[in-house]
């Protein structure tokens, strides 16, 4: 079983992927995952934007940690090209 704690700060407790992740297959039966909960250890932890609480911890290890933000550091006129080969 592969647990997977997310940090999701701008949701609220109960919630969960049912709706997104297909296992009809039983291809994500083996996958667990546990937004804003408070559990003790994880084999990964995905964290968008922020922390739920000021504080969390949990046992995961370095590398299976992932930020995910949806801000740029590029400025928009970036994105308003026809090309990206100027970049």
């Amino acid at each position: 079983m592969i647990n997977i704690k997310v940090s999701l700060p701008s949701h609220g407790n109960g919630i969960n992927f049912n709706n997104f992740i297909d296992s009809e297959d039983g291809s994500n039966e083996n996958i667990r995952f546990f937004i804003n909960e408070d559990i003790q250890s994880a084999d990964g932890w995905l964290i968008f934007e922020d922390l739920k609480f000021e504080s969390e911890k949990c046992f995961v290890p370095k590398e299976n940690i992932i930020y995910l933000n949806n801000e740029t550091s590029y400025k928009k006129i970036i994105f308003l090209k026809t090309t990206w080969l100027n970049l």
